[in-house]
């Protein structure tokens, strides 16, 4: 009993050791939470508190059961993050195409494209959080992506949308609407943004988009692929496993009888069942199994 109860203390203690450590981990590595958004014209888009304040708004609205943030919640709705950085991406590719080259986008030729592109993920992989001021600094074509953002999550959150179950007035004034489409915004920049010294986003570069280079890492694939080789040796395992267990209840009774019947020891009349060996019987139940 000494045994056990040392065994159970130590896989204890280890596990606690290690969700303190990943938790540690987590609190280290967590993307900062700016507390303001600037552009480099000075404009304010997001004061102090903004992203936290619009943090609290999404959880009043419901949080993760009205669509996820980096993946995480219910799929009733889009997953916002995926969604304002694609917009947000798609406004800049837009209007840079429309002021050089007098054209939509999606009508350029492969080389302007690429060009655009280029651009857009030097910009977006750049982290612009200034430590000295905890500030995120963007450019101005970004902060008007962010008005138009905002004008579509203000259009589904305010004015409703049937398609993803989210009713009219659910953010019930502008001012609430701004801080959180400001918490939005922030879950999008740290999907783009890399981190200090590295050259993955906070997120790992997840959502995938690849307008800013978010795509699988080889970390990403190479744990993928050990994961999924593990789960189907472990499947493969268990049925196997399963394959040599007598089965159920039902299976084992049928087989026994069967074998029983075989060796002489019962009989079926009809329903009845005739016991021929009662002497056997009780020598094959006193048997060691």
């Amino acid at each position: 009993m000494k045994k056990l109860w040392f065994s159970f203390a130590v896989v204890f203690s280890l596990s606690f050791a290690v969700l303190g450590w990943i938790g540690t981990r987590v609190y280290q590595q967590m993307p900062p939470i700016p507390r303001s958004v600037v552009s480099t014209d000075g404009t304010v888009l997001l004061a102090d508190g903004d992203i936290g304040k619009g943090k609290n708004v999404w959880q009043a609205l419901g949080g993760m059961e009205v669509g996820s943030v980096w993946g995480h919640g219910s799929y009733v709705a889009p997953d916002w993050t995926a969604d304002w950085l694609h917009r947000e991406t798609s406004f800049v590719l837009e209007e840079w195409a429309s002021q050089e080259f007098g054209a939509s986008y999606g009508s350029l030729s492969a080389e302007n494209q690429a060009k655009l592109r280029g651009r857009l993920e030097e910009m977006y992989r750049k982290n612009g959080c200034d430590p000295a001021t905890s500030s995120v600094v963007i450019e101005p074509v970004r902060a008007r992506a962010f008005e138009s953002c905002l004008q579509h999550f203000s259009s589904v959150f305010m004015s409703g949308e049937k398609a993803y179950a989210i009713p009219a007035h659910s953010v019930d004034t502008p001012e609430h609407m701004r801080q959180f489409a400001g918490f939005i915004f922030w879950s999008a920049w740290a999907a783009a943004a890399n981190r200090p010294g590295d050259s993955v986003s906070y997120t790992h570069n997840w959502p995938y988009e690849p307008f800013v280079g978010n795509r699988p890492t080889g970390e990403s694939v190479l744990w993928t692929g050990v994961s999924i080789i593990m789960l189907q040796v472990e499947l493969n395992k268990t049925q196997q496993d399963l394959a040599a267990e007598p089965g159920t209840v039902r299976e084992l009774v049928s087989r026994n009888f069967a074998r029983l019947q075989a060796e002489g020891y019962l009989d079926v009349n009809g329903r009845s069942i005739i016991v021929k060996d009662l002497p056997g019987l009780q020598r094959e139940q006193e048997s060691p199994q």
